[in-house]
């Protein structure tokens, strides 16, 4: 009998882990806006979060898992009146699904959930079982152990990838907030990224967006944790990032996103990502 053999193509990878923990946040709580060059996926195990990325804004509750694309502005707060318990995990994922997942939030089956239930077990398992330190035993919820042997690591991965491949094949994908102040900050954040090569000032964008500026300011502290001047310029270092790397030198990229001296953006690039814009150059 001739056996034809059936060759892998792989529709996503996990190659690094950047982190992988629990934590519990208390009623009230807001973590600020950030943005990294990794994807961060957050997993409510318990309680409810109102959370951001990019424009758009999600209400979560348990059972969600929400996916941050790299470069995305995000944040989050608690939204309820009891805490809430979040599995976060941060990577890089490469192949032909990895897209599939931007911007996406979902809300996980009970065998979806079983597969974290499950990865979360064989975690604190192999903590208890390699490390008897009283660090461990009082810190019962940090799940990166530091006893990374190749092969724990691939098991953790292993997990994660399996939970990735049942989402692409039968997720259910919930949609975002309607809420009017959700709908006016994605509009707001649309015009600004619409003429992110211009200079704007926050009255520009109040009178464009039909919104005193006041309530747009309480707008962006809600949702994006920061300034409208502060998000304005991240989302103009993000556009410098992705600009640098597509070959642009740095004298183009000060000039095309009207930055006021290539000085000023070279200090304030590396302030952001912690490295010199001339770097990124590829």
């Amino acid at each position: 009998m001739d056996w034809k053999p059936i060759y892998l193509e792989k529709q996503l990878e996990i190659d690094t882990l950047y982190s992988l923990f629990i934590e519990s946040k208390p009623k009230g709580f807001e973590f600020p806006g950030e943005t990294h060059d990794f994807w961060e996926c957050r997993y409510i195990l318990k309680g409810k979060i109102c959370a951001s990325g990019d424009d758009k804004i999600y209400e979560l509750s348990q059972g969600d898992i929400i996916f941050h694309k790299p470069m995305e502005l995000h944040k989050y707060y608690i939204d309820g009146n009891e805490t809430a318990d979040i599995l976060i995990f941060s990577f890089n994922m490469n192949g032909p699904l990895k897209n599939y997942f931007n911007d996406k939030v979902f809300h996980l089956t009970n065998e979806q959930q079983n597969i974290l239930n499950s990865l979360i077990r064989y975690i604190k398992e192999t903590i208890k079982d390699t490390d008897k330190t009283e660090k461990y035993k009082k810190e019962e919820q940090f799940l990166q152990s530091f006893y990374s042997t190749p092969l724990y690591i691939q098991r953790v991965i292993t997990y994660l990838e399996y939970l990735f491949l049942s989402l692409a094949d039968k997720g259910n994908i919930s949609e975002v907030s309607y809420k009017k102040d959700a709908l006016l900050f994605s509009r707001t954040v649309n015009y600004m990224n619409e003429n992110i090569y211009e200079k704007l000032s926050v009255s520009e964008i109040a009178k464009h967006c039909y919104i005193s500026e006041s309530s747009l300011k309480r707008l962006f502290s809600k949702y994006a944790g920061m300034s409208i001047h502060k998000y304005f310029l991240k989302l103009k270092f993000n556009s410098a990032f992705n600009l640098l790397k597509d070959g642009m030198s740095v004298n183009e990229v000060t000039e095309k996103l009207n930055f006021s001296s290539q000085s000023y953006f070279s200090v304030s690039f590396k302030r952001e990502f912690g490295i010199n814009p001339s770097k990124i150059i590829q």
